[in-house]
Protein backbone atom coordinates (compact mmCIF):
# COMPACT_ATOMS: atom_id res chain seq x y z
CA UNK A 1 0.00 0.00 0.00
CA UNK A 2 2.91 2.42 0.96
CA UNK A 3 4.84 1.31 -2.17
CA UNK A 4 1.83 2.20 -4.40
CA UNK A 5 1.32 5.85 -2.66
CA UNK A 6 5.11 6.26 -2.98
CA UNK A 7 4.68 5.58 -6.51
CA UNK A 8 1.71 8.42 -7.04
CA UNK A 9 3.80 10.63 -5.19
CA UNK A 10 6.74 10.26 -7.93
CA UNK A 11 4.44 10.39 -10.56
CA UNK A 12 2.66 13.80 -9.67
CA UNK A 13 5.82 15.34 -9.03
CA UNK A 14 7.39 14.12 -12.49
CA UNK A 15 4.65 15.64 -14.12
CA UNK A 16 4.62 19.00 -12.06
CA UNK A 17 8.19 19.12 -12.84
CA UNK A 18 7.78 18.74 -16.48
CA UNK A 19 5.22 20.93 -16.70
CA UNK A 20 7.32 23.91 -15.34
CA UNK A 21 10.13 23.03 -17.84
CA UNK A 22 7.64 23.46 -20.63
CA UNK A 23 5.99 27.04 -18.85
CA UNK A 24 9.86 28.12 -18.38
CA UNK A 25 10.76 27.42 -22.09
CA UNK A 26 7.57 28.79 -23.72
CA UNK A 27 8.70 32.02 -21.62
CA UNK A 28 11.82 32.41 -23.27
CA UNK A 29 10.56 32.14 -26.48
CA UNK A 30 11.80 35.44 -28.89
CA UNK A 31 10.90 35.88 -32.49
CA UNK A 32 13.15 36.11 -35.10
CA UNK A 33 10.82 38.14 -37.92
CA UNK A 34 12.39 37.84 -41.50
CA UNK A 35 13.03 41.21 -42.83
CA UNK A 36 10.56 43.04 -44.77
CA UNK A 37 12.88 44.95 -46.53
CA UNK A 38 16.09 43.84 -48.63
CA UNK A 39 18.41 46.14 -47.04
CA UNK A 40 21.68 45.51 -45.31
CA UNK A 41 21.15 46.18 -41.59
CA UNK A 42 20.02 44.29 -38.79
CA UNK A 43 16.60 43.73 -36.93
CA UNK A 44 15.01 42.87 -33.74
CA UNK A 45 11.91 41.68 -31.89
CA UNK A 46 10.53 41.63 -28.89
CA UNK A 47 6.98 39.77 -27.43
CA UNK A 48 4.20 42.01 -25.88
CA UNK A 49 1.13 41.33 -23.69
CA UNK A 50 -1.92 41.81 -26.05
CA UNK A 51 -3.48 45.14 -26.26
CA UNK A 52 -6.37 46.51 -28.24
CA UNK A 53 -5.36 50.22 -28.59
CA UNK A 54 -2.59 51.63 -30.50
CA UNK A 55 -1.86 55.41 -30.90
CA UNK A 56 0.52 56.54 -33.44
CA UNK A 57 2.68 59.30 -31.58
CA UNK A 58 3.17 62.77 -33.20
CA UNK A 59 5.57 62.15 -36.64
CA UNK A 60 6.18 57.92 -35.95
CA UNK A 61 5.65 55.90 -38.65
CA UNK A 62 5.15 51.89 -38.44
CA UNK A 63 3.47 49.33 -39.68
CA UNK A 64 0.67 47.25 -38.46
CA UNK A 65 0.16 43.51 -39.22
CA UNK A 66 -2.05 40.51 -37.81
CA UNK A 67 -0.33 38.20 -35.93
CA UNK A 68 -0.83 35.20 -32.94
CA UNK A 69 1.42 36.74 -31.26
CA UNK A 70 1.60 40.30 -29.87
CA UNK A 71 5.02 41.91 -30.39
CA UNK A 72 6.81 44.84 -31.77
CA UNK A 73 10.37 44.78 -33.87
CA UNK A 74 12.37 46.99 -36.40
CA UNK A 75 14.86 46.98 -39.14
CA UNK A 76 17.58 49.39 -39.18
CA UNK A 77 19.28 50.35 -42.68
CA UNK A 78 23.19 49.73 -42.02
CA UNK A 79 24.55 53.35 -42.77
CA UNK A 80 25.66 54.96 -39.34
CA UNK A 81 27.36 51.79 -38.23
CA UNK A 82 25.10 51.33 -34.97
CA UNK A 83 24.83 47.95 -32.95
CA UNK A 84 21.58 46.61 -31.81
CA UNK A 85 21.99 48.12 -28.36
CA UNK A 86 21.65 51.65 -29.24
CA UNK A 87 17.81 51.13 -30.40
CA UNK A 88 15.90 49.59 -26.79
CA UNK A 89 12.93 49.80 -28.31
CA UNK A 90 12.19 53.07 -26.40
CA UNK A 91 9.78 54.24 -29.05
CA UNK A 92 7.25 51.49 -28.15
CA UNK A 93 5.55 51.75 -24.27
CA UNK A 94 2.61 49.72 -23.66
CA UNK A 95 0.19 51.06 -20.99
CA UNK A 96 -2.50 48.92 -19.72
CA UNK A 97 -4.49 47.82 -23.05
CA UNK A 98 -2.80 50.57 -25.00
CA UNK A 99 0.22 50.35 -27.28
CA UNK A 100 1.78 54.00 -27.69
CA UNK A 101 4.57 53.96 -30.83
CA UNK A 102 6.73 57.41 -30.65
CA UNK A 103 9.06 58.44 -33.80
CA UNK A 104 12.79 57.65 -34.58
CA UNK A 105 14.81 58.28 -37.06
CA UNK A 106 14.37 57.59 -40.54
CA UNK A 107 16.83 54.93 -41.01
CA UNK A 108 14.44 52.75 -39.09
CA UNK A 109 11.47 50.84 -39.95
CA UNK A 110 8.88 49.71 -36.94
CA UNK A 111 6.48 47.09 -37.15
CA UNK A 112 3.50 46.12 -35.06
CA UNK A 113 2.25 42.02 -35.23
CA UNK A 114 -1.05 41.99 -33.20
CA UNK A 115 -4.46 39.78 -33.20
CA UNK A 116 -6.62 41.91 -31.17
CA UNK A 117 -6.23 45.58 -32.01
CA UNK A 118 -9.71 47.32 -32.79
CA UNK A 119 -8.68 50.75 -32.47
CA UNK A 120 -6.13 53.21 -34.07
CA UNK A 121 -5.75 56.30 -33.26
CA UNK A 122 -3.27 58.80 -35.43
CA UNK A 123 -1.70 61.61 -33.98
CA UNK A 124 -0.01 64.91 -36.06
CA UNK A 125 2.18 64.08 -39.07
CA UNK A 126 1.98 60.25 -37.98
CA UNK A 127 2.09 57.74 -40.56
CA UNK A 128 0.39 54.32 -40.45
CA UNK A 129 0.66 51.30 -42.52
CA UNK A 130 -2.36 48.13 -42.69
CA UNK A 131 -1.26 45.00 -44.11
CA UNK A 132 -3.89 43.20 -44.67
CA UNK A 133 -5.22 43.88 -41.66
CA UNK A 134 -8.45 43.13 -39.77
CA UNK A 135 -10.56 42.66 -36.98
CA UNK A 136 -14.03 42.16 -36.00
CA UNK A 137 -14.92 46.08 -35.54
CA UNK A 138 -11.76 48.15 -36.40
CA UNK A 139 -12.16 52.22 -35.33
CA UNK A 140 -9.93 54.28 -36.97
CA UNK A 141 -9.56 58.11 -35.53
CA UNK A 142 -6.55 60.49 -36.92
CA UNK A 143 -5.55 64.05 -36.98
CA UNK A 144 -3.22 65.54 -39.91
CA UNK A 145 -2.11 61.53 -40.34
CA UNK A 146 -1.74 59.50 -42.46
CA UNK A 147 -3.26 55.64 -43.68
CA UNK A 148 -2.06 53.87 -46.20
CA UNK A 149 -2.19 49.90 -46.97
CA UNK A 150 -4.69 47.06 -47.23
CA UNK A 151 -7.37 45.31 -45.05
CA UNK A 152 -8.88 42.24 -45.18
CA UNK A 153 -12.55 43.24 -45.97
CA UNK A 154 -14.29 39.96 -45.65
CA UNK A 155 -12.75 39.40 -42.47
CA UNK A 156 -13.87 42.90 -40.99
CA UNK A 157 -17.86 43.59 -40.26
CA UNK A 158 -17.73 47.15 -39.41
CA UNK A 159 -15.30 49.56 -39.81
CA UNK A 160 -15.38 53.38 -38.48
CA UNK A 161 -13.14 56.28 -39.42
CA UNK A 162 -13.20 60.17 -38.32
CA UNK A 163 -10.19 61.44 -40.32
CA UNK A 164 -9.82 65.57 -39.52
CA UNK A 165 -7.09 67.95 -40.00
CA UNK A 166 -5.72 67.23 -44.04
CA UNK A 167 -5.94 63.84 -43.00
CA UNK A 168 -5.24 61.17 -46.16
CA UNK A 169 -6.88 57.15 -45.80
CA UNK A 170 -5.82 55.14 -49.11
CA UNK A 171 -7.09 51.71 -48.95
CA UNK A 172 -6.11 49.56 -51.58
CA UNK A 173 -7.30 45.66 -52.98
CA UNK A 174 -5.62 42.43 -51.47
CA UNK A 175 -4.01 40.82 -54.52
CA UNK A 176 -3.13 37.01 -55.39
CA UNK A 177 -0.48 36.47 -57.17
CA UNK A 178 -1.23 33.34 -60.34
CA UNK A 179 0.66 32.61 -62.88
CA UNK A 180 -0.63 32.52 -66.45
CA UNK A 181 -1.12 29.25 -67.71
CA UNK A 182 0.02 30.62 -71.83
CA UNK A 183 2.57 33.22 -70.84
CA UNK A 184 4.03 31.45 -67.38
CA UNK A 185 4.39 34.89 -66.07
CA UNK A 186 3.28 36.34 -62.81
CA UNK A 187 0.04 37.93 -62.27
CA UNK A 188 -1.51 39.85 -59.73
CA UNK A 189 -5.65 39.52 -58.93
CA UNK A 190 -7.38 41.66 -57.20
CA UNK A 191 -9.84 40.16 -54.57
CA UNK A 192 -13.58 40.96 -54.92
CA UNK A 193 -13.87 41.14 -51.00
CA UNK A 194 -16.11 43.95 -50.23
CA UNK A 195 -16.25 45.12 -46.16
CA UNK A 196 -19.72 44.87 -44.45
CA UNK A 197 -20.41 47.85 -43.23
CA UNK A 198 -18.35 51.61 -43.23
CA UNK A 199 -18.92 54.58 -41.14
CA UNK A 200 -16.42 57.25 -42.76
CA UNK A 201 -16.70 61.39 -41.19
CA UNK A 202 -14.21 63.69 -42.87
CA UNK A 203 -13.42 67.29 -41.65
CA UNK A 204 -11.16 70.07 -42.53
CA UNK A 205 -9.46 69.20 -46.28
CA UNK A 206 -9.43 65.20 -45.52
CA UNK A 207 -9.76 62.47 -48.22
CA UNK A 208 -10.14 58.84 -48.56
CA UNK A 209 -9.78 55.96 -51.20
CA UNK A 210 -11.47 52.86 -50.41
CA UNK A 211 -13.32 50.06 -51.85
CA UNK A 212 -16.92 50.11 -51.72
CA UNK A 213 -18.72 48.59 -48.64
CA UNK A 214 -22.43 46.82 -48.96
CA UNK A 215 -23.43 49.37 -46.59
CA UNK A 216 -21.52 52.49 -46.97
CA UNK A 217 -22.54 55.80 -44.87
CA UNK A 218 -19.96 58.98 -45.37
CA UNK A 219 -20.35 62.36 -43.83
CA UNK A 220 -17.63 64.94 -45.35
CA UNK A 221 -17.72 68.92 -45.10
CA UNK A 222 -17.11 70.90 -48.21
CA UNK A 223 -13.59 70.96 -47.94
CA UNK A 224 -13.17 67.23 -48.30
CA UNK A 225 -12.87 64.48 -50.66
CA UNK A 226 -13.53 60.97 -51.25
CA UNK A 227 -13.24 58.49 -54.39
CA UNK A 228 -15.46 54.98 -53.90
CA UNK A 229 -13.79 52.40 -56.21
CA UNK A 230 -16.70 49.70 -57.55
CA UNK A 231 -14.23 46.92 -56.88
CA UNK A 232 -15.41 45.33 -59.91
CA UNK A 233 -12.63 44.30 -62.42
CA UNK A 234 -12.56 46.94 -64.74
CA UNK A 235 -11.86 49.67 -61.47
CA UNK A 236 -14.16 52.00 -62.42
CA UNK A 237 -14.54 54.35 -59.73
CA UNK A 238 -17.30 56.85 -58.31
CA UNK A 239 -16.00 60.30 -57.60
CA UNK A 240 -18.03 62.57 -55.12
CA UNK A 241 -17.67 65.35 -52.34
CA UNK A 242 -21.20 65.76 -50.85
CA UNK A 243 -22.54 63.93 -48.13
CA UNK A 244 -23.45 60.27 -49.44
CA UNK A 245 -25.64 56.73 -47.86
CA UNK A 246 -25.51 53.88 -49.96
CA UNK A 247 -26.58 50.50 -49.14
CA UNK A 248 -27.11 47.38 -51.29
Amino acid sequence: MKTSKYIQVALLIFIFATTLVLFLDAKSITITPKPLHKVKGYYDSKLLDDFSVIVAEKNSKFWIRNDSISSVYYQHRDKDGRSKSDFGFECFSLKNDTLFVSSVDENYWLYVNTQSVNKIIGKENSEIGLSGYYSDTLNITITKAKIKGSLRNDSINVLKIDANNHSDISFGRITRKVIDSITKEEKFIPLNDKLKEAEITLKDHSKIKITKPQKLIIESDDTSHYTIFNGNSNGKELITTSTLEIVN
